[in-house]
């Protein structure tokens, strides 16, 4: 591979040889000498040491170019030096040493000319600059005033750069040998100076320094070529790392887009794209009103828009807007908005148009079924009413009738009171405070929920004063006992208990009911006050429910200004603890 291939400046000349970077076959190898030994690629620290006496193999043309490029150098100087003496002083020309040298660099020159280099053993190369000596040499003995020993800087300049340590051993040895061996005649004195000694110390000295210097080099370009392949592989490591997370995000069914600390936008998936075409962004879709709130209805302020929020360094979840289109049916949307640890922010956009369309239909489907209960439960009280008027009852017969009549009456209001959740499920429950007891509440409850308990041969139990008057909702809080009692009796084992306490301080009542059922994970207990939510292995129990309950016993406690607490633990048991605060109006016993 030449030296353009492999993406450097083309050399003229071997002297500059070892300036370049080492050949190394495999992405990560820095060390060359390490592969050809059939090492791990990459494995060997870059030392000085580990590098390799030249470059590795060449080309033919590449190895058989740069050997006559080489040699050519030296015959032009040479050339030069012979055209100058013609013009200078043609005698000089006449000595046959001169000549003899001479002829030998003209000689060496056509032999790397001719030479198939890359067929033959590398150290052949050797005898070029070994040649080169000898006929300098033996040009600067034919005339000191030449200088032609100057010119010994060229071969060995290329021994050492080409060779290595070995040629920069034997080059300015061998020509310091020469220098001293092949002496003028004539007796030796102060002009031999430079040939003894300051001739071979310059050659030593050039040799040494180009040595080093190449080797310097030849490690600096190893060490780039290491980062390059760092680089290269970090880069294709980071590649692959997007296009994983590009195939990821493809495939959720959200849209999911990136945005920097400047709020430019950066990473999107095709389902932001395919939402953006249909529908627009936000800002567009609100200046165009095509944009509102939950209820359909609301359009909202221009700075509450997602990405204005987002960019101001706000969080939020599943804040739900409608979005029209000529182009598509209307889209409801829950967005939410994340801010990046590293700077930036995330916005995640969810389309729960089929979720609200089942909760809607869910809630007609309740409304539908609450008013079918209605009527029929309207004619029971109907004619329980009549039966009661009847003086010929026994007290017996009219005390049973009378819990009938009250808890039909009961079942009619939770009937109405689920249908009105159904039409408006924000709407609150309108309470007709008066004054109740909630210890005579607690007791009919219990009372009620007997025959159930039996059946499962559950014991029921009240532990509380004898009155405790409130100014309240009589008939809700009643609701609110019920549905307790009834999911401490439901979710109870056989032979269970199920306890109700009362307890009353200056800060107002609190009622708690207590059992040993099945109990509730931290799961489940988060979301015991959601609407219609039932824990999964409760659907696929025979233990029925709509998952109301517990809703409506809140939304009732809210109502009066109190609050009520779920703490359970899995397989022991539940505790359900409403506290009706001082300003719910407890009044004193005397006043019921």
């Amino acid at each position: 591979m030449n030296d353009r291939r492999r993406g450097f400046p083309r050399r003229r000349s071997l002297y500059s040889r070892r300036m370049r970077a080492p050949k190394i076959p495999q992405p990560f190898a820095a060390d060359p000498r390490s592969v050809r030994a059939g090492a791990r690629p990459g494995t060997s620290p870059l030392t000085p040491s580990s590098l390799p006496e030249h470059n590795g193999p060449l080309t033919a043309s590449s190895r058989e170019r740069e050997v006559f490029l080489a040699q050519l150098l030296l015959a032009v100087v040479v050339l030069i030096i012979v055209t100058a003496s013609l013009l200078l002083d043609p005698e000089v020309l006449r000595s046959p040493v001169i000549l003899t040298g001479v002829g030998l660099i003209f000689l060496a020159t056509m032999m790397a000319a001719i030479g198939r280099w890359s067929s033959w053993p590398r150290w052949l190369i050797m005898v070029l600059p070994i040649v080169d000596i000898v006929a300098i040499v033996l040009i600067r003995n034919g005339d000191v005033a030449l200088g032609a020993g100057l010119l010994l800087v060229f071969p060995v300049t290329w021994l050492a750069g080409y060779f290595g340590r070995t040629g920069a051993i034997v080059g300015p040895a061998f020509a310091s040998l020469l220098l001293w061996v092949i002496a003028p005649e004539g007796p030796m004195g102060l002009h031999d100076l430079p040939r003894i000694l300051l001739l071979p110390i310059t050659l030593i000295f050039i040799s040494t320094a180009t040595y080093q210097n190449t080797r310097r080099n030849a490690a600096q370009r190893a060490l780039l070529t290491r980062q390059s392949a760092m680089m290269t592989r970090s880069y294709d490591d980071a590649r692959i790392q997007q296009g994983t997370l590009d195939t990821v995000l493809n495939a959720v069914p959200f849209a999911v887009v990136a945005y920097d600390a400047e709020g430019n936008r950066g990473h999107r998936n095709d389902a932001f794209r395919v939402l953006k075409l249909r529908y627009g962004s936000h800002s567009t879709a609100h200046a165009e009103g095509r944009l509102f709130g939950a209820d359909r209805r609301t359009v909202p302020d221009a700075t509450d828009l997602p990405l204005e929020r987002l960019h101001r360094g706000e969080e939020f979840s599943d804040l739900i807007l409608w979005l029209t289109s000529p182009l598509a049916p209307s889209i409801a949307l829950a967005v939410s908005g994340r801010q990046l640890p590293e700077g930036g922010s995330v916005l995640v956009q969810r389309d729960i148009t089929s979720e609200l369309q089942a909760l809607r239909s869910r809630d007609d489907l309740i409304a539908s079924v609450s008013h079918e209960l209605r009527t029929p439960l309207t004619s029971v009280i109907g004619y329980l009413d009549l039966v009661l008027d009847d003086d010929g009852l026994d007290e017996g017969t009219r005390k049973q009738i009378e819990i009938i009549l009250g808890n039909s009456e009961r079942m009619l209001a939770i009937v109405s009171d689920l249908l009105q959740a159904a039409r408006d499920s924000d709407q609150a429950f309108v309470l007709t405070r008066g004054h109740c007891d909630l210890r005579e509440i607690v007791g009919e409850a219990i009372a009620s929920a007997e025959p159930a308990a039996m059946d499962r041969n559950v014991s029921l139990s009240i532990s509380a004063p004898d009155t405790v008057p409130l100014n309240a909702d009589g008939f809700r809080l009643r609701q609110v006992v019920d549905n307790l009692v009834s999911n401490a009796l439901k979710y109870n084992r056989d032979g269970g208990t199920v306890t109700a306490r009362i307890d009353t301080d200056e800060s107002g009542v609190r009622l708690s009911i207590a059992d040993t059922g099945l109990g509730m994970s931290d799961q489940d207990r988060a979301r015991a006050f959601q609407r219609f939510y039932r824990a999964d292995d409760m659907r696929i129990s025979t233990i029925h429910g709509t998952g109301l309950g517990l809703a409506i016993c809140r939304d009732i406690i809210d109502q009066h200004g109190g609050s009520i607490e779920v703490a359970s633990e899995l397989g022991i048991g539940t505790i359900v603890t409403v506290t009706l605060p001082q300003h719910s109006e407890r009044i004193p016993e005397n006043e019921l």
